[in-house]
């Protein structure tokens, strides 16, 4: 009798931790306990049974959450390695792309330098042209200023000596014309004996 209460004291505290559980408490007991005409009949191996199949069943699901776990796992490593080459395809992408662009921008800058330069060397060009164009019309002027300055000059000389011909001329006239003119009074005093005024 006091096995049998002792095993129904048992009973009763394990029908109490499956009611505490997410398990419905009644569908658990009738593993081990049967109503019937006669009352409730238990059968306790069909529990430790039961108990030894959820003991397994538990130890199943510790090992499919294990192996789920490193699943998954598995899966967040692969997908992080995933990415992370992603990633590293991404910045070399970028990179290739950024040093290709740069390159472009470089050789437009360097083509942008030539024309600068080629633009230089045309202005120094044009400088030397209108220097020496200027250069070549200065001479010019003072040549063909000089050359009238000698023509003026020569001109001027001409019309001087002219004038010092005519002058000396003058001056010969005059001094022929006083001797006639004195010879011509001697002539006549002498003659006459007629005295003239000087």
């Amino acid at each position: 009798m006091k096995k049998f209460i002792l095993t129904l004291a048992l009973v009763c505290s394990a029908t109490m931790g499956f009611a505490s559980s997410a398990v419905d408490s009644a569908e658990v007991k009738k593993v081990f306990a049967k109503v019937g005409p006669q009352g409730v009949t238990y059968d306790f191996n069909a529990g430790e049974t039961k108990i030894a199949q959820l003991t397994q069943d538990i130890e199943n699901y510790k090992a499919k959450m294990s192996q789920s776990a490193d699943n998954y796992k598995a899966q967040m490593n692969q997908s992080s390695e995933n990415y992370k080459a992603k990633m590293t395809q991404s910045q070399e992408t970028s990179k290739a792309n950024l040093a290709k662009e740069q390159d472009a921008i470089k050789g437009k800058i360097a083509q942008l330098n030539q024309e600068i330069e080629n633009c230089k060397a045309q202005l120094n060009q044009v400088n030397e042209k209108y220097k020496n164009q200027m250069a070549q019309e200065q001479d010019n002027y003072k040549n063909k200023m000089a050359q009238e300055q000698d023509n003026y000059k020569n001109k001027m000389a001409q019309e001087q000596d002219n004038y010092k011909a005519k002058i000396d001329g003058a001056r010969q006239a005059i001094e022929t014309l006083r001797n006639e003119m004195k010879a011509a009074k001697d002539a006549i005093v002498k003659a006459g004996k007629v005295t003239l005024m000087k």
